[in-house]
């Protein structure tokens, strides 16, 4: 550690963090006795923070969290947990938890709002923040260094909404038996997809005509609770029609074998691209 002045005049004060890399650190005094008692401050603050964390590298924390994630999140949200720590890991390299200023994080969230959209920074900026929270909660860091680092806003849209005469243009378009009886479902019940995908014959009340939407062994839903939707007559018909022509579990399925989400979803896309909606 050593205190040295640049040729602006002002004091600026070195030293090695953690990972053994020099950091520099100045309040612009020009008065070399402002200078030492700045730096003092500085040290005590830094010693009562250290004394109330653990030491921790990056790539530590990482796994740690994503273990404590797959037990308590969504596997949704732990996939980008995953993400955005490779993408922090790329940006910071490995080094002490402690070590990862609100500068770098910022540096960090500017990067992808810059070469990417907003919205793909603000998904990085929530799962550091709440990784980050986490972090301070297990004694690993004293302050949530994301605190400080604006979150990137997202430009206002209007709710898009299907109307009528697209409805049937996209049925027209679709030619996929499964594909079609899932967007009537989607459609009148107002389910997610996930929770379509999910669905099994169980969650069917037939005689009060109800769908359970609920969390299962194999399934989790977005807000971790249960809820009940009634269905009409579009519907009925088709869960029925299903019921009577298959002996799997699950409403929606080839071969027995679960859908899955990104392949629906991008499968979709091409029936409303062909329906020009």
């Amino acid at each position: 550690m050593f205190l040295s002045k640049r040729a602006n005049g002002i004091y600026y004060f070195f030293w090695k963090d953690d990972d053994g890399r020099r950091q520099k650190v100045s309040k612009h005094q020009r008065r070399h006795g402002d200078a030492l008692k700045f730096i003092a401050q500085w040290t005590r603050e830094k010693k009562d923070k250290e004394k109330k964390t653990t030491s921790v590298t990056l790539s530590k924390f990482i796994t740690e969290y994503i273990a404590y994630s797959r037990s308590v999140h969504a596997p949704n949200t732990t996939h980008t947990m995953i993400s955005s720590f490779n993408e922090l890991m790329a940006h910071t390299g490995d080094r002490s938890l402690r070590n990862i200023s609100e500068r770098m994080l910022e540096d960090f969230i500017c990067v992808k709002l810059t070469k990417f959209t907003a919205h793909t920074a603000k998904r990085h900026y929530v799962s550091l923040h709440s990784a980050f929270q986490t972090a301070v909660r297990w004694k690993y860091l004293a302050e949530n260094p994301l605190a400080a680092v604006a979150k990137p806003k997202l430009k206002e849209k209007n709710p898009a909404y299907f109307t009528r005469p697209e409805i049937s243009a996209l049925m027209n378009a679709i030619n996929d038996s499964v594909m079609k009886d899932m967007c009537i479902c989607a459609i009148n019940l107002g389910l997610r997809l996930s929770e379509l995908l999910a669905l099994r014959f169980v969650d069917i009340d037939w005689d009060r005509k109800l769908v359970y939407v609920q969390n299962s062994p194999g399934f989790t839903t977005k807000s971790r609770r249960n809820r009940t939707v009634p269905m009409n007559s579009a519907v009925l018909t088709v869960l029925e029609r299903r019921y009577a022509m298959t002996e799997c579990e699950l409403v929606f399925h080839r071969n027995r074998e679960k859908l899955k989400l990104h392949t629906v979803s991008h499968q979709f896309k091409k029936c409303v691209i062909r329906a020009k909606i």
